[in-house]
């Protein structure tokens, strides 16, 4: 007997009662003969590295007593012959072996049982678009990544952000659906909402329909509560949420395209498009900071939002490479 196949199929006879004297004088002489033999562990149980456990799995067990309840559960169901004692000078390896199958048999089919497909989704100059298994939606922003299982679990919906992302979830009070951002998470039924973790030092949340929980992975004892038109930011230092009443009305710009100004001044309004178009305006005249904009863009380039400027506010308009400098009188 040679081949790690003969060895497997030798073992499953001897712990199964099938073997013949004949067969199980061979096997002991081929393990006593040759230690090293005894990677036909690996090839049998078909798991990296379980050889490495068997000492380990040795310490953990009182090998004879384990042993003698597998025979007698064995014999007790009439499916094994007992070993008489002109066979007692089997090595131990042979109990060890038949209780570390039995192990491997459990923790592989345990393993297979947890095994979850993974998908890993991430983007550049781009945003994307998702849809999960239980049909709720991810608009993923720029620069973002997220990885989900390909199938949710049957008690929870969990998925891992960087950078933004919005999301539409569908209700299912069974199996909350969780945004992990590192040690922050956002617990959800059903609801509209945006996490924003560019910043690497917190997480915001800004919901728009329904209601979150935010809160740290190591205290959900302290969740906090953020309903409809509120923000919650949580800081990876901080274990308690800071709630507020949502003032930006341009936090999904990099969503819809949409943008939305409320008597905003002319410095709010330069503030707002340098961070959301990446523009780089620069004001020249302190006449003209507080001029008051009102005004609603959807999906309007750079360009044409600094001609509308210069027609409503009197400004002048100068651009310089890729920078852009405003001046004027006053309004």
């Amino acid at each position: 007997m040679e081949r790690a196949e003969e060895y497997k199929e030798l073992i499953q006879k001897v712990i199964s009662g099938d073997a013949s004297p004949v067969e199980m004088k061979t096997l002991e002489a081929i393990l006593n003969n040759d230690i090293e033999k005894n990677e036909y562990f690996v090839n049998i149980s078909k798991v990296n590295d379980l050889s490495d456990q068997l000492g380990e799995f040795h310490k953990q067990l009182d090998v004879e007593a384990d042993y003698q309840a597998f025979l007698k559960k064995k014999e007790d169901d009439g499916k094994i012959i007992p070993i008489g004692a002109s066979y007692s000078g089997l090595n131990m390896i042979f109990k060890i072996a038949a209780l570390f199958l039995i192990s491997c048999g459990t923790w592989y089919a345990f393993n297979r049982t947890a095994d979850v497909e993974i998908v890993a989704d991430a983007t550049s100059n781009e945003n994307s678009e998702k849809v999960f298994s239980d049909m709720s939606t991810l608009k993923l922003s720029k620069n973002s990544k997220i990885s989900y299982p390909k199938a949710f679990a049957s008690n929870e919906r969990i998925v891992n952000l960087q950078g933004e992302g919005y999301f539409e979830i569908e209700s299912d009070p069974e199996r909350p659906f969780i945004v992990q951002v590192g040690d922050i998470s956002v617990k959800v039924l059903g609801t509209k909402f945006n996490v924003n973790a560019r910043d690497l030092d917190s997480v915001v949340v800004t919901v728009i329909e329904g209601s979150v929980a935010l809160y740290r992975n190591d205290d959900n004892d302290k969740m906090e509560g953020i309903t409809a038109g509120m923000k919650g930011t949580l800081s990876h230092d901080n274990s308690k949420a800071e709630i507020s009443t949502n003032e930006n009305l341009n936090f999904l710009y990099w969503y819809n395209g949409k943008l939305k100004f409320v008597n905003s001044t002319l410095e709010e309004v330069a503030f707002v498009l340098n961070r959301e178009m990446h523009s780089k305006i620069k004001i020249n005249s302190n006449s003209i900071k507080n001029c008051l904009f009102s005004g609603s863009l959807d999906n309007v380039e750079l360009s044409e939002i600094l001609e509308l400027l210069e027609i409503t506010l009197g400004l002048d308009v100068e651009k310089s490479e890729n920078k852009v400098l405003l001046s004027g009188e006053g309004c």
